[in-house]
């Protein structure tokens, strides 16, 4: 599926509220991203995570055009 195909898909599962359905779409973005570069992108269409497994690890949230991620993700963050 392409890129676009993908997103199209994953908005509506997103509102269906059919979050299985969107990570499995977002799970198939990762493996096709997998090995690929970025930099040649702009900064806002980079990826930064490669769908690594998180546990053990410090993450470093920072926002690039506000602060709602950052808002909304520090409220699932465990201290």
């Amino acid at each position: 599926m392409r890129a676009q195909e993908l997103g199209s898909t994953w908005m509506r599962h997103m509102r269906r509220g059919d979050f299985a359905a969107a990570w499995e779409v977002s799970d198939e973005v990762l493996r096709g991203r997998a090995g690929q570069a970025c930099d040649h992108l702009p900064r806002h269409f980079q990826w930064v995570w490669d769908g690594e497994p998180l546990a053990g690890k410090r993450v470093l949230i920072r926002c690039y055009h506000g602060l709602g991620d950052r808002i909304n993700s520090s409220a699932m963050r465990r201290s």
